[in-house]
């Protein structure tokens, strides 16, 4: 029974790692914990061999998917790993203790019981989102980021709504199965199973959602914004050799000059595009001026910017007759030990294990950056780096009257992994919850956009097939009027959902104690 145990595991590592890129088997995502779920309901394993197994699955799926950021850090992929385990570790432990107390009860506990333990996954989501500063990388949801047709929910629920009717259905199966295998052993009949006829019917309601959705949002009148994505794909760690200065510019002046004969409204550059910072006391400012003004194209663009002393990251407007705008967009969530060392003062001694230099300061407030169109104008609200992976950020930039998301980063730090694809799935998420188009520019990949139904309109690729290559294209966004744009539910009301999740499983554990 313990090979038994070790096998089923395996098989649960196996399907987790396939459900997101790179294998890209969404499928997965319904039976991932279905094999070890089946094991700790039959086996009923022992203490040790329980913590075993449990920490060795949970540590080696987060270690499989973020081997790229061994690139970056094997110190940092090897403890993020240990930490986000964790999660799932509590998680097996609840299912596991939960699942063995109703196994043999009636429909109503069961049932009661399974939501609570979906709802359990979802305030486990949420908690890493903001504890030891948030991670939510990752979330049940984002294996769906190719399955359009399952998203929609998550305009009413936020990502958590999927992530819940996933578990919902791995913990229906793996009941079914369990309680098949002991009453078959007991010699007592099986009964049908309610829960996971609710599973299915949660399914077919994600699909008539979609149908519905996709109606309503094909009948609204569109503008078409002529994006010019460049993706100058300069390997990261010479982006700041100044030597490499020179080079790295005449890249994106060429180009920029290239994708500005296509008669687009915007060029749009990567995170920390030039090899300088924009502002300060650097030559940049007047080199993007100087070239937004010959192309006559304005760039809407990621860079940095010294103020004094103090560091900003964030979106930045260059107009070709007003030049750079003073009014930019800061980003408000910054990365830990790689844009700023929490708890600097408190830690003697860390900036020679983590040479991070000044710390970045990050913005306090959304500024919306406008584009010109030939009748209109577009809102467009900034993503940098990593900050599509927070749903909230992208909630308050639509709660300001944002149009669209412009998503601007560098994940050339990681390889030619899964990482672009990882970081572009959180961005697909986003879409749908908003219910606004999202655009993204990477320095090396992925780049292109996503309509507010979730759909992968367009990808830059090369010949080869690969997002990771140097070069530009045209994207042709639809965007609803602004007396069309609505707000989803989850724009709204936020994270209600696991409010919800939250009081059902509190209501929970104390009656099934009783029962």
């Amino acid at each position: 029974m313990l090979l038994a145990g070790g096998l089923l595991g395996l098989l649960t590592l196996v399907l987790y790692w396939a459900a997101f890129p790179a294998w890209s088997v969404p499928e997965a995502a319904y039976v991932f914990a279905v094999p070890l779920l089946l094991w700790l309901l039959i086996a009923r394993p022992g203490r040790l061999v329980l913590f075993v197994l449990i920490q060795s699955v949970s540590i080696l799926g987060w270690l499989g998917l973020l081997v790229w950021l061994r690139h970056v850090t094997v110190f940092g992929w090897i403890v993020l790993s240990v930490v986000l385990a964790q999660f799932l570790v509590a998680w097996f432990y609840l299912a596991r203790l939960s699942l063995s107390r109703v196994l043999l009860k009636g429909v109503g506990m069961r049932l009661m019981c399974v939501f609570a333990l979906a709802g359990a996954w979802c305030v486990l989501e949420w908690v890493r989102s903001w504890v030891f500063s948030g991670f939510p990388w990752l979330p049940l949801a984002a294996s769906q980021w190719e399955r359009p047709v399952v998203l929609q929910v998550i305009a009413w629920t936020g990502s958590y709504g999927l992530s819940f009717i996933l578990v919902f259905f791995n913990l229906a199966l793996a009941l079914y199965g369990a309680r098949w295998w002991t009453l078959r052993k007991l010699g007592r009949p099986m009964q049908r199973s309610l829960e996971l006829y609710v599973a299915v019917g949660f399914l077919l309601g994600c699909v008539l959602l979609f149908f519905v959705t996709v109606r309503d949002q094909g009948g609204q009148r569109e503008r078409v914004f002529r994006v010019g994505v460049v993706q100058p794909n300069v390997p990261a760690r010479l982006k700041w050799v100044r030597e490499e200065a020179q080079t790295n510019w005449e890249t994106l002046e060429r180009l920029s000059s290239l994708i500005a004969r296509m008669n687009v409204d915007v060029i749009l550059w990567p995170e920390s595009a030039t090899p300088l910072p924009v502002k300060g006391p650097y030559p940049m400012q007047a080199w993007v001026e100087a070239l937004s003004d010959s192309l006559e194209v304005p760039i809407l663009m990621g860079n940095m910017a010294r103020e004094g002393s103090v560091w900003y990251n964030g979106l930045f407007f260059v107009d070709p007759f007003s030049g750079l705008d003073e009014s930019y967009y800061i980003k408000r969530k910054l990365v830990p030990f790689g844009e700023y060392v929490p708890f600097r003062s408190w830690l003697p001694g860390v900036d020679k294990l983590v040479p991070v230099g000044d710390d970045f300061v990050p913005g306090g407030e959304v500024t919306l950056l406008s584009v010109l169109l030939a009748e209109s104008e577009v809102w467009v609200g900034g993503l940098v780096c990593y900050e599509d992976v927070f749903s909230g950020l992208a909630r308050e930039s639509v709660q300001a009257g944002a149009e669209c998301l412009v998503v601007v980063t560098n994940d050339a730090w990681y390889g030619e992994e899964a990482a672009a694809y990882q970081h572009a799935a959180h961005s697909v998420l986003r879409a749908v919850e908003v219910r606004r188009p999202v655009i993204r520019c990477g320095n090396g990949g992925w780049s292109g956009w996503v309509d507010a139904c979730g759909r992968i309109r367009q990808v830059l690729v090369d010949e080869a097939g690969s997002v990771y290559f140097r070069g530009a294209e045209v994207l042709d966004v639809f965007l609803p009027y602004a007396a069309t744009l609505g707000e989803s539910l989850y724009v709204r009301l936020g994270d209600y959902f696991v409010f919800l999740c939250a009081c059902f499983c509190l209501f929970f554990w104390p009656v099934s104690r009783l029962s």
